[in-house]
Order: structure tokens, then C-alpha cells, then sequence
């Protein structure tokens, strides 16, 4: 909802002057979802894919950006107010394909533990493995999410100052927070969005061959560099 709002502002605007606010506001949905959609599917898929899964997702964020720069190259000759505004509408499409996903899939079973709804626990483990309610596979995975559970409410009681305490050795939570961090800003420092978004506007005309070239070279690279090396490591 939030960046459907931060979409509408961004399409109905005619200046500056609303197309930022739009652009804010969608940024903060885009926020949320982040966040939002790599809890949902680290809890809900099952151990063996569950790096896999998640990464993934950045593979379908990359694959989003080519998908963005085939559009934008598609739309930047007009001479109207088409050049931005069928862009930014497009991006309600996958909004709308987000919003429709929400009431077709399953809650959390981590969400129905933590509410001590055992049975509505069951119910979602049933539908996300495709087992029958009272077969052993869900007994014992949801036996598995209580006893994390309980462990955690006794033992691991936490707040946010937590993610900078432990110093920078191996396991303090400091030391991941920051190589967290620093693999967001090394990222942008590949100057990947540079390439995806402004090369081919910045380079001289006289070298389009050239530059056309190096872009269609660079993307496939990032695309099929973005998502493996942490599978493994997140699994």
C-alpha cells in the first residue's frame, strides 16, 4: 500500500516538486518489503533451500534492474510526459502481483507459534510441504519450531543495542552487523549501478558500439554473480 501511494504521486506528477515526495514514499515501501519478504521466506522454507530461496530473491532484484533498463531504453526518445510516467507506472504491476500473493499465501507456522495457535501452526506447515496435517514430517518440524521457540523466550532475550555488542570477534553480533554493512557499500562501490543505470548516457556518442557492447557484457556478469555465493553460506 505504502509504495502503491509513493507510485500514484510519482505518475500524476508534473514537477519536481511531488515526483520526490513519490519517490520517498516508495522508497520507504520498497523498505519494508526488504525486510518484510527475507523473514517471511527464511521462516517458511525448508532448511535444505532455504539459502537458495534467499538468495534468490537478490537474483529477482537484479533481474528487475535489466527488466527496468530494457523500459527506460524503450521510453527515453518520447518527447512527452510518456518518457517517465510509463516507467514509473509499471511499477505497480509487480505491486499488484505482491498484494495479490498476501491472500493466497499461507501465514508464518513460526508467527502461530509464537501465538500459541498450535493447530493453525500445523495447518500452515500442511500447506507449505504439501503433507498431510498428521504425517510425522509435520509433527516433527513443528515440534522443532516450539522447542526453538521456548529456548529462545528462556534463554535469548534481546534487544536492539544486542546487534552491536560481542566486539569483532567471530561470533559477536557487532562484527556481523558490520559485514552486513559493508557487503551493501562494496556492492555500490562495483559501480554496478553506474553501469546498469548512466553508462550508456555518459559515454560519447561516437563510441556507441563500444559502449553497447560492454553493456550487454557487464549485465549477464552481475546477474549470475549476485545470488550464488551465499546460498551455501545461508542454507
Amino acid at each position: 500500500m505504502v509504495f502503491s501511494i509513493g507510485v500514484i504521486l510519482q505518475v500524476a506528477s508534473a514537477t519536481v516538486g511531488l515526483l520526490v515526495p513519490g519517490r520517498l514514499i516508495a522508497g520507504i515501501g520498497v523498505g519494508f518489503v526488504s525486510a518484510i519478504i527475507i523473514l517471511y521466506m527464511s521462516e517458511v522454507a525448508p532448511k535444505a533451500v532455504r539459502g537458495a530461496i534467499v538468495s534468490g530473491y537478490q537474483f529477482s532484484i537484479t533481474i528487475g534492474l535489466l527488466l527496468a533498463s530494457c523500459v527506460n531504453q524503450g521510453t527515453h526518445n518520447r518527447m512527452d510526459t510518456g518518457s517517465y510516467r510509463i516507467p514509473m507506472s509499471i511499477q505497480w504491476i509487480w505491486a499488484l502481483v505482491l498484494a495479490t500473493g498476501l491472500f493466497l499465501l499461507p501465514e508464518s507456522p513460526r508467527y502461530f507459534v509464537k501465538k500459541e495457535q498450535l493447530d493453525k501452526a500445523t495447518h500452515a506447515l500442511s500447506v507449505l510441504r504439501g503433507q498431510p496435517v498428521d504425517s510425522q514430517y509435520i509433527k516433527d518440524e513443528l515440534a522443532e519450531l516450539v522447542a526453538n521457540y521456548r529456548y529462545e523466550i528462556e534463554n535469548m532475550r534481546t534487544t536492539w543495542l544486542d546487534c552491536f555488542r560481542g566486539g569483532w570477534k567471530p561470533s559477536g553480533n557487532l562484527r556481523r552487523v558490520c559485514l552486513g554493512m559493508a557487503m551493501q557499500m562494496m556492492q555500490q562501490w562495483t559501480g554496478v549501478n553506474f553501469i546498469c543505470k548512466c553508462f550508456l548516457t555518459l559515454v560519447p556518442s561516437q563510441t556507441r558500439p563500444m559502449r553497447l557492447r560492454i553493456y550487454q557484457l557487464t549485465l549477464p556478469v552481475s546477474q549470475s554473480t549476485t545470488a550464488r555465493p551465499f546460498s551455501n553460506k545461508l542454507a
